[in-house]
């Protein structure tokens, strides 16, 4: 019983000390609210002694609306003029009103106190705040990001003198959107002239540092193709292409189709001769079977693990029998996975007729007892 009597006078005491706070909190507010106290400042603005009217008049007439001037969005050595109706911008006096008549303290309790006590010795610095249209700002950060957009560049292994040689990657770059918008949302009034977007590097996926490691060739296999078959030809050319460059992780599974992509006329493919249920047919992305072949048997010699390979229904005059690997759009692939303890490189060359497949690591390959 006396536990509960002691609870209840500790919240009765409670609920008063609560009380007797909000009440002074509010006269001391209402005293605010009067007029604006000394050396008080919105933005370069004098507005001390004024009432809530007098000083929003002060502030129309140094930042006027509407908005009637240019603002350049920068990145680099771009700019695009902005003009700052077109992305909704506008002043908000009342914010920065509300902010001299009774100012919410950033901080609480005694540190609140002290903060009360500053302002009212050197007088508040309030910032006018302005506002955008946020969808409209982000489209005119996506015009500047068109000039200034570079696509990052992946390094490259190409062979001279039967040695690799590896070009180095380029690092591309952006604005970072999300950013740029944050940044704008904190600008002070008066707003500059220039305002520098935010900007970010983009690394490139496949760099010289990592293809200098890729110094032992794992598995090699190299099939003939006839180069005047124009529309052959080309296929096999943009196949290998997709292919080349291409880095497989330990554990990491390879996907002939995911990497090559769909073969269709947008995908850059041309009608050839292709083997459909034992017969040959015209067909996007004709003679890319060779290629999805000869990286196979390079995988095979590699010791890489097949997990899934398709043979024909008929032979194929660049290979032995049962050892080719038929692909086709979103039924048959050719799935490698990386069953080694490092990386693998992928170096997959068409020219002249020989299509040439490949495949370098980091260590020396498995010795065959």
């Amino acid at each position: 019983m006396t536990g509960k009597k002691t609870l209840l006078i500790f919240s009765l005491l409670s609920l008063q000390i609560f009380v007797s706070f909000f009440i002074w909190a509010a006269l001391i507010d209402k005293i605010a609210t009067t007029k604006i106290i000394t050396n008080t400042y919105i933005s370069g603005v004098a507005v001390q002694g004024l009432t809530y009217e007098q000083a929003k008049q002060a502030l129309q007439k140094r930042y006027p609306h509407p908005f009637d001037r240019t603002i350049f969005l920068t990145a680099g050595g771009n700019q695009l003029a902005v003009n700052l109706k077109e992305i909704g911008a506008e002043y908000l006096y009342l914010e920065a009103l509300a902010g001299s008549f009774g100012r919410p303290r950033e901080k609480s309790g005694l540190a609140g106190l002290n903060q009360t006590l500053k302002e009212l010795i050197r007088g508040p610095r309030i910032n006018l705040p302005v506002r955008v249209n946020e969808d409209l700002l982000a489209e005119k950060i996506n015009e500047l990001n068109r000039m200034y957009f570079k696509e990052p560049v992946n390094a490259v292994l190409n062979w001279q003198d039967g040695r690799p040689v590896v070009t180095p990657e380029e690092y591309g770059k952006a604005i970072d959107i999300k950013g740029t918008l944050a940044k704008f949302s904190e600008l002070k009034v008066p707003l500059p002239d220039q305002f520098e977007a935010v900007v970010s590097v983009i690394k490139p996926a496949v760099q010289a540092k990592e293809l200098a490691e890729f110094k032992h060739v794992l598995g090699a296999y190299e099939t003939i193709y006839a180069p005047n078959e124009l529309a052959r030809a080309h296929n096999i050319k943009t196949a290998a292409a997709a292919i080349d460059n291409t880095i497989i992780r330990p554990g990491q599974v390879f996907s002939f189709n995911e990497t090559v992509g769909e073969r269709t006329k947008e995908n850059g493919y041309q009608k050839a001769p292709v083997i459909k249920a034992s017969r040959m047919e015209i067909d996007y992305g004709g003679g890319i079977c060779q290629v999805s072949t000869t990286l196979y048997n390079a995988a095979l010699m590699a010791g890489l693990e097949i997990i899934e390979r398709h043979p024909h229904a008929r032979a194929v005059p660049y290979v032995q029998r049962g050892m080719d690997a038929a692909v086709a759009n979103n039924t048959l692939d050719l799935k490698l996975k990386n069953n080694l303890s490092a990386s693998v490189y992928l170096s997959c060359r068409a020219e002249n007729g020989r299509l040439s497949v490949k495949i370098l690591g980091k260590i020396p390959p498995r010795k065959i007892k």
